[in-house]
């Protein structure tokens, strides 16, 4: 008999343990739409009308709270999209950027080494 409840205490066991996965894994999923919303956000802070956000006032001025909404999924794929183009914008921007730090570097390199060849030949004529 006890190993029944053994049984059914193993099986309850993994059952929250799974639970406890599943819920983890949504968390997760929750903590990077938030840091993907945020970094939106920030972004468009200067087009942004928080107006919108203020308390309303009531008849007697007392402030009514607002109701807050979630993003449709529209919306969660236009700030993905939005996000994945300002990044790939700002990896091309330091790429355009490397590439002239590194066009300068070569020219410099090429003078130095003109310079040596120069004080070389002028060490060996002397």
């Amino acid at each position: 008999m006890a190993s029944i409840d053994d049984d059914e205490e193993l099986n309850i066991v993994k059952q929250k343990s799974d639970e406890l996965e599943s819920i983890y894994k949504r968390m997760e999923h929750i903590k990077r739409e938030n840091l993907l919303f945020e970094s939106w956000l920030i972004r468009n802070q200067a087009n942004m009308n928080f107006k919108e956000d203020e308390p309303e006032m009531g008849r007697k001025g007392k402030n009514k709270k607002k109701e807050l909404r979630k993003l449709t999924n529209d919306e969660k794929y236009e700030i993905a999209n939005a996000e994945s183009e300002a990044l790939k914008k700002n990896i091309e921007d330091g790429r355009i950027r490397s590439d002239s730090i590194l066009e300068t570097l070569r020219a410099i390199l090429e003078e130095t080494d003109q310079a040596i060849t120069e004080i070389r030949k002028d060490a060996f004529d002397f």
